[in-house]
């Protein structure tokens, strides 16, 4: 894991260091946050409900014509709610996004696709007041994929997004069919 995010990291900062790439205004950076409504799906996910978290982290877009390539860091909180119990799972994704811009003067609307990989950082059962660490019954990588929409309007842009999970969370020999499923708001602001 560690290895494939500093190759990761050091691929956008050397590309976002470029002189040319700079004085062109091709890369464009910055931080963005928002709010999830989360829900695990699946065969097995039986009455799981909407659970609401929040999203935020950075971003460095490259631009190639009207295509832009996309990584960003996040730190997203996902899960479920059954009857009185919550499923609280916090991950920290890599999505790599491929975004079409269809520019006007005043505004970009754009579309957007891409995988996504999630590292699990903590998982907790949550029932009334008492929290148990369920991370060990659960994969710690999750894959999935990423579409949305959003608009760019100078320095911000908006955007929605639904993250399919892929894999199954399940690390038990039950191997239940249980995945992620989120729908994201984001607000961003752009440095560059």
């Amino acid at each position: 894991m560690n290895k494939w995010m500093g190759l990761l990291v050091a691929a956008v900062l050397a590309a976002a260091s470029t002189p040319s790439a700079h004085a062109a205004g091709n890369i464009k950076a910055g931080l963005k946050v928002g709010a999830n409504l989360a829900k695990i799906t699946g065969a097995d996910a039986t009455n799981a409900k909407n659970l609401i978290g929040l999203i935020g982290g950075g971003f460095v877009g490259i631009k190639l014509s009207t295509l832009v390539i996309q990584p960003e860091v996040l730190f997203s909180m996902k899960g479920t709610e059954v009857d009185t119990e919550k499923i609280k799972l916090s991950y920290l994704e890599v999505p790599v996004l491929v975004k079409m811009s269809f520019p006007s003067p005043k505004f970009s609307p754009n579309l957007f696709v891409g995988p996504d990989l999630g590292f699990l950082m903590s998982a907790k059962d949550v029932v009334g007041s008492v929290s148990t660490d369920i991370k060990s019954t659960l994969k710690s990588v999750d894959f999935g994929i990423v579409a949305g929409a959003g608009v760019d309007i100078k320095k911000i842009s908006l955007d929605v997004r639904y993250t399919m999970g892929l894999s199954k969370l399940d690390n038990t020999s039950s191997a239940l069919d249980l995945k992620n499923g989120v729908f994201s708001a984001l607000v961003g602001y752009s440095f560059l």
